[in-house]
Order: C-alpha cells, then sequence, then structure tokens
C-alpha cells in the first residue's frame, strides 16, 4: 500500500514548533541516519490543511512516499519514481496541484522574507542604526549596532532586550514601531505560538 507524505528535517524545526507537530499527529522517522518529520497526506484538503501550516513555519517541504516498507524519500535521487507513484495512485490532477502548490508556498515564502528584510532596512534608515535580524532554534532577536559598535538586541519574541540603560529609551521607541510589532507577530506565528 502507498503512503504519501510531506516531510522536513527536524533539526531545522524549532522546539516549539516540533512539539506543536507532535501534538498534531506528525510523527518523527529517521532514514539513512538522519531524523526527519512527516505527516500522512491522504486529499487535496489534507495537502491544503499541512501545507498552510508549513507555510506558517516558513518551511517547503518535501514530499515522500513509503510503499511495502520501502521508502523514497524527499531528499533522494528519486523524484522521477515518487511523481510516478503519486499519478498511479493519487491521479496526474493531484501531482500537478501538489508541484503547483509547493511552488506556490515558496513564492509566497521569499516574498515574505522579501518584507521583512525591507522593513529591517526601514528601520535601519529611519533609526539611522544597523540592524540584523537572526532567527534560528526559535528565537527571533534583532541586533542593534551604532558606528560598528554592537548595543545590544530586542527578542522579537518575547519583546525583552539587553541594552545597557542609556539605550533603553532606544528600546521602548523600538518597541512601539508599528514595524516591530509586525515583526513580533510574524515570529510568534512562525514559531507558532500564536494562530
Amino acid at each position: 500500500m502507498l503512503k504519501f507524505y510531506l516531510a522536513y528535517y527536524l533539526e531545522e524545526i524549532s522546539e516549539n514548533q516540533s512539539e506543536y507537530l507532535l501534538k498534531n499527529n506528525f510523527e518523527l522517522y529517521i532514514n539513512e541516519d538522519v531524523n526527519k518529520i512527516r505527516i500522512l497526506v491522504k486529499n487535496k484538503e489534507d495537502l491544503k490543511k499541512y501545507l498552510n501550516l508549513y507555510k506558517k513555519m516558513h518551511i517547503i517541504p518535501g514530499y515522500m512516499i513509503e510503499m511495502d516498507d520501502e521508502i523514497f524519500d524527499f531528499d533522494q535521487d528519486n523524484t522521477y519514481y515518487r511523481n510516478e507513484m503519486i499519478k498511479e495512485f493519487y491521479g496526474e490532477d493531484f501531482l500537478f496541484y501538489l508541484l503547483e502548490s509547493l511552488v506556490l508556498l515558496q513564492d509566497k515564502i521569499f516574498s515574505e522574507k522579501n518584507r521583512i528584510n525591507e522593513i529591517v532596512e526601514e528601520l535601519s534608515y529611519d533609526y539611522m542604526l544597523k540592524f540584523n535580524l537572526w532567527n534560528k532554534f526559535g528565537f527571533a532577536r534583532l541586533y542593534i549596532e551604532e558606528e560598528n559598535e554592537k548595543i545590544g538586541f530586542l527578542d522579537l519574541i518575547n519583546m525583552i532586550h539587553s541594552v545597557s540603560k542609556e539605550k533603553e529609551a532606544l528600546i521602548k521607541d523600538l518597541t512601539q514601531d508599528k514595524r516591530i510589532k509586525a515583526l513580533s507577530k510574524f515570529f510568534l506565528k512562525k514559531e507558532l505560538y500564536i494562530s
């Protein structure tokens, strides 16, 4: 029996994201000594639902097939076989829908990343400071520099900061800026703290 999954590398997903996914029927698996996470897709409605979840997390998943205990994984050189199996078991329309949806997802994610970068550039220009965005391991921080001197950072998820006393007025202004609030909301959604 053929099973179709959306899958991704576990190490690329933050702890909060993986906890959320595991609570929502995603499962861990290991293939070629690499930890991964996957969700079974039965129809187009499942595909839409799970792709929307991946979109929130800014992840472009791969797709894998499991058939008779044999895995055709998303990161192996077997795309032709996976596509042919999907076409055979789900139909050509489903395959085209899957491929088109993955391309659209990629476009949306790149568009959102560009908008985030534009916001950071706007902030740098308006405050005449250098801002560097860092987002890994479930954290999102905006590092601040002035004339190549590190000032500190603003945590965009918890809205806490690490700056010297004389720069607290700057942080107060930043936390009131609508663009910072938009960045914070974006990362709270991305890390699945809010819907």
